[in-house]
């Protein structure tokens, strides 16, 4: 455990003071042979967690009123996502680094990935037909500075449409803020920043 701490809090000190970085835990299966990490959990698993997280009770956790709907569209670098409302947002989102953890004799293993989001203007995005899009209705729990997102997934990538259901925890910035103080406590302690938040995510997964 303490070598997995010590493998994040060397990537997360790299970015600590970026606040478009994103920081993400996702839950998935890891193919060796095809060097892939499947990030479908399943519909029952999903419908599991979501009772967990239905049932949890905390004074700083907060549960949503309803799902979000979005449709996100995907060219090369480029991510448009269409809101429920008609509103639009364009990324360039550029992929840094991830760690692979295999949990044996686990069902599930998981991946803590470092991407850097660009806000860009909505006509950046190339116009093309049929581009490869993901419609996603998601439910995000929050505690503290973490995100519990739990997405069911239509997934259309050229002819092919499938159904992928997904649990990732995300470092939240905005509301990371709020809790500084409480972070800069564990400092006494030689409790770093970067190993006080390394150690968080490794725990909520």
């Amino acid at each position: 455990a303490t070598k997995n701490i010590e493998q994040v809090q060397e990537i997360i000190n790299k970015y600590i003071n970026d606040p478009s970085i994103e920081i993400e835990a996702r839950v998935g299966i890891y193919d060796d042979d095809e060097n892939c990490f499947n990030t479908n959990i399943g519909e029952s698993n999903y419908n599991k967690i979501l009772k967990m997280l239905q049932i949890t009770k905390h004074e700083e956790w907060k549960s949503p009123e309803k799902c979000t709907n979005q449709t996100d569209y995907f060219n090369g670098k480029y991510r448009l996502t269409v809101f429920k409302d008609g509103t639009q947002r364009c990324m360039e989102k550029k992929k840094l680094e991830s760690l692979t953890y295999i949990v044996t004799n686990g069902p599930f293993d998981f991946r803590i990935s470092f991407s850097k989001e660009i806000p860009v203007d909505v006509d950046t995005f190339p116009k093309i037909e049929n581009p490869y899009y993901r419609e996603k209705e998601r439910y995000t729990y929050t505690y503290k500075m973490w995100d519990y997102d739990l997405t069911e997934i239509k997934e259309k990538n050229e002819q092919e449409i499938s159904q992928v259901f997904e649990f990732e925890i995300e470092l939240n910035n905005i509301t990371l803020q709020k809790y500084e103080s409480q972070i800069e406590e564990f400092a006494k302690i030689g409790k770093s920043k970067s190993c006080y938040l390394s150690e968080s995510i490794l725990l909520k997964v």
